[in-house]
């Protein structure tokens, strides 16, 4: 269990990082910040405040003067990578009429440090009664934050451990080429190729076994390989080796066809997506789940290979049984070369 220091630690890392990102993209004369950041720091604020902040820019491209605001609280916050005082003075001249209604305290958060001094002795200042105490950074986030109570801390340190990585790679400050060091293209999976033969090695196996293979079922077999690895090849590599596993764990193959309890899997299976990945191989025709035909169990799960032929249906098992293959490598890695 994390204790209260490791949590507070952990948290003013992420601070530390985030500032750290702004002055990146400040020196590239990178100012703007999309609504993302925006949320993620309402939803920070609210829980190291105890506030009701909404995004004032929801219904607009960008609210002006502001972009948080608690009309409970009656304070309403302007969030910037720019901590110079030009910045805040124009915060206080774009405040609408409305807004002075309703937020009697004003605040500029600057997300990074702000300067170590500031002049604030014009009459606009004055009026909305501004001083150096209303200009936060993420400094001044922390220390709130180090005097939340337990429940509170763990609510913040859920959201940093959520968003914190997403709200980095919005900030990431692209290259000469205008590329980013983060794409979202090399979150995604690659598929296998599949690796098939023509079926020789598994007809030999057959005839062997002197069962007859003609012309048709030969060509039955190839086309079965060919459909079975690019099925398999369509799944995310954790689903194919979760069917590995159902094989590997099989109870029942009396009747031609493995089964497995459902009740069994489901408490064998410590993933965190258990319906998720049955339902990826019963909508590709790898497995069944129905009523059990025997007394005292629920559900049952049936395993099948959709590949069209039926010796490489009812034989697959057999041959990677009797060559010592490994269905982890056959069925995981979509790798038939051994057929």
């Amino acid at each position: 269990m994390l204790t209260r220091g490791h949590i507070v630690g952990l948290v003013l890392d992420h601070f530390t990082e985030l500032s750290e990102r702004i002055a990146m993209r400040s020196r590239f004369n990178f100012l703007d910040l999309n609504v993302h950041v925006e949320n993620y720091l309402r939803d920070l604020l609210n829980i190291v405040h105890g506030t009701e902040l909404e995004n004032l820019n929801k219904n607009s491209a960008n609210e002006a003067g502001l972009d948080l605001g608690d009309e409970k609280a009656k304070r309403g916050i302007q969030i910037t990578s720019r901590s110079d005082a030009r910045k805040i003075r124009k915060t206080l001249e774009n405040l609408t009429s409305d807004q002075k209604a309703k937020y009697s305290e004003i605040i500029v958060l600057v997300v990074g440090k702000k300067q170590g001094s500031y002049t604030l002795t014009d009459q606009i200042f004055t009026d909305y009664n501004f001083t150096e105490s209303n200009i936060w950074d993420m400094t001044t986030i922390a220390r709130d934050m180090v005097a939340l109570d337990s429940d509170a801390l763990y609510r913040l340190h859920q959201l940093v451990r959520k968003e914190a990585a997403r709200v980095l790679i919005e900030l990431e400050v692209p290259d000469e080429q205008g590329q980013y060091k983060t794409s979202g293209y090399e979150m995604w999976e690659q598929p296998p190729k599949p690796k098939t033969t023509d079926g020789a090695a598994f007809i030999k196996f057959l005839e062997e076994d002197r069962c007859e293979v003609s012309a048709k079922e030969a060509s039955a077999i190839r086309e079965g390989l060919a459909s079975l690895g690019r099925t398999l090849a369509g799944l995310p590599r954790i689903t194919r080796e979760f069917l590995v596993m159902l094989y590997e764990l099989r109870q029942d193959n009396s009747s031609g066809r493995p089964r497995l309890q459902y009740g069994f899997v489901e408490r064998m299976y410590r993933g965190d997506d258990l319906k998720g990945e049955i339902a990826l191989l019963e909508h590709a025709g790898l497995l069944d789940i129905s009523e059990s035909s025997h007394e005292h169990r629920s559900y049952e799960i049936t395993l099948y290979l959709p590949c069209g032929s039926d010796h490489l249906k009812d034989g697959l098992l057999h041959y990677v049984e009797t060559k010592g293959l490994s269905l982890r490598r056959v069925l995981g890695e979509v790798d038939l070369s051994s057929f």
